[in-house]
């Protein structure tokens, strides 16, 4: 098994705006979020605004045919 070197040179950095910089970077690089979300929206839309889109459809066109 290979091992690749560490440089002993680094300094790493714990303060809280060094991790927030961290988790927004990976937030950002994190594709799986993102189809998440997306999915999220249209699954959203097709069982919430749909139905009540055809509903509203509905009502319409009831009132036009009294």
């Amino acid at each position: 098994m290979a091992v690749s070197s560490v440089d002993g040179n680094t300094t790493v950095e714990n303060t809280p705006e060094a991790e927030f910089d961290q988790a927004l970077e990976n937030a950002q690089a994190d594709e799986l979020t993102n189809d998440m979300v997306t999915q999220a929206i249209i699954l959203g839309g097709q069982f919430i605004v749909m139905p009540r889109a055809q509903e509203i459809l509905k009502e319409a066109t009831a009132d036009d045919e009294e």
